[in-house]
């Protein structure tokens, strides 16, 4: 039996169960089912199926119990979950976009709207007074004016 057995849900320690795991075994502090695919030491997630096993059936919950005759509990199935890489993504987002996109229009009042699209395509009061999108517009021949 594999040292450092814990939930792959919370961490607490699973090494009392009886093992083979049973297919209804569960946590006892969270309640998380055990048989499945984020507890299975061939459990993957950059392969097909997100499993290392190329004969294994398909299964499309890894959540949930399941009857993977294949399963093989893994040592140290816990995962923290690290919000620093969707963190410095939005962050690089912010710093290229100039600013938090949720501050930039905070109401839903038309002024505000009108003011911040005519911000966006670079229209100044003029441009926007005349309803020109373009600095640089055709006529109807199709020239520059």
């Amino acid at each position: 039996m594999p040292e450092n057995l814990v939930c792959w849900k919370c961490g607490a320690s699973i090494a009392d169960l009886p093992f083979p795991l049973a297919r209804h075994a569960s946590c006892s502090v969270c309640g998380a089912q055990l048989h499945v695919c984020k507890q299975c030491k061939f459990y993957d997630k950059t392969r097909s199926n997100q499993c290392q096993e190329p004969i294994a059936e398909p299964v499309y919950e890894k959540e949930k119990a399941n009857f993977c005759e294949l399963f093989q509990v893994k040592a140290n199935a816990y995962q923290t979950r690290s919000t620093t890489a969707a963190e410095a993504a939005k962050s690089q987002l912010d710093a290229l976009f100039g600013g938090k996109a949720a501050a930039s229009v905070s109401s839903h009042d038309p002024k505000q709207a009108k003011t911040e699209l005519e911000k966006l395509f670079g229209l100044d009061n003029n441009d926007a007074a005349n309803g020109s999108l373009e600095k640089n517009s055709l006529d109807k021949t199709g020239k520059d004016s």
